[in-house]
């Protein structure tokens, strides 16, 4: 979909397949079921520890660029805040 800014591969810590951002310091974008709540403690046992957003299977599929762009947007206001 987009092979100069993102890679498929796999989430090590969470076994969950995950986007790779290539030039923003390798951002993951774990990829979740959409009735899963990522907030909380449930989220962070997913994120390991490491700097990840999430993407919900209903919105990757529907809409990907846009639920991609928002991922990052989300990243990017939690870098800043």
């Amino acid at each position: 979909m987009r092979p100069d800014s993102l890679t498929a591969e796999m989430h090590a810590a969470s076994k969950l397949p995950a986007l790779r951002e290539k030039h923003k310091g390798g951002d993951f974008l774990l990829i979740v079921h959409p009735l899963w709540r990522i907030d909380g403690d449930f989220g962070k046992k997913l994120a390991a520890g490491a700097d990840v957003n999430f993407l919900d299977t209903f919105n990757l599929e529907r809409r990907p660029l846009r639920a991609i762009e928002l991922a990052q947007a989300a990243s990017f206001a939690q870098k800043a805040g």
